[in-house]
């Protein structure tokens, strides 16, 4: 366990990352695979990856997808990746999906970095819950979004495709904005 870093600094994803970004998910890309199966499709070289923040410009414009990246703020590294994605303008909801660089984990720090999200969200959008969906094998994605005070809604059936072909069952899990 590494000592906790305070004040996590959050940022939106922006083209000029992309190197930061392939070399986060790439350094992470074994442990990632199952659960960020699209994300890790998608970079899996440097060109590929520039390529998809291109795409990622595109749709924050459009703010159909909020890409964040979360940096150490003693020398910016990169370390953390939240983005809220499946956003439903309709009815003011959205997914949120998170992680952190194997060598931050344990430090208390995704707490605080989505707790500024979720802060960031209520100031400049209209959204009002966040709903995260996490395998029941997956005890500090399980710890956490208690930590942040989502509720257990429902299992959800074969709702996700991992990086191996199999269909698996998701834990889905709610919680409300608070006013900015």
């Amino acid at each position: 366990m590494t000592a906790p870093l305070l004040n996590p600094v959050i940022k939106l994803l922006d083209l000029s990352d992309y190197r930061a970004f392939f070399d986060l998910i790439d350094s992470n890309r074994d442990r990632l695979l199952d659960f960020f199966a699209g994300t890790c499709k998608r970079t899996n070289s440097l060109e590929d990856t520039e390529q998809y923040c291109v795409e990622i410009k595109y749709k924050i414009q459009q703010q159909s997808y909020f890409p964040f990246m979360l940096q150490r703020p003693d020398s910016g590294e990169f370390i953390g990746f939240i983005d809220i994605k499946n956003i439903d303008w309709h009815t003011n909801t959205a997914e949120v999906g998170y992680f952190i660089d194997g060598k931050a984990e344990g430090a208390g720090l995704m707490v605080q970095a989505v707790q500024q999200v979720f802060l960031w969200l209520s100031q400049h959008t209209s959204l009002k819950h966040i709903y995260c969906r996490i395998h029941e094998s997956n005890q500090r994605s399980l710890a956490l979004a208690q930590k942040l005070g989502f509720k257990f809604e429902c299992i959800l059936p074969g709702s996700y495709v991992n990086s191996r072909g199999e269909t698996i069952d998701l834990n889905k899990f709610i919680t409300h904005l608070k006013e900015g």
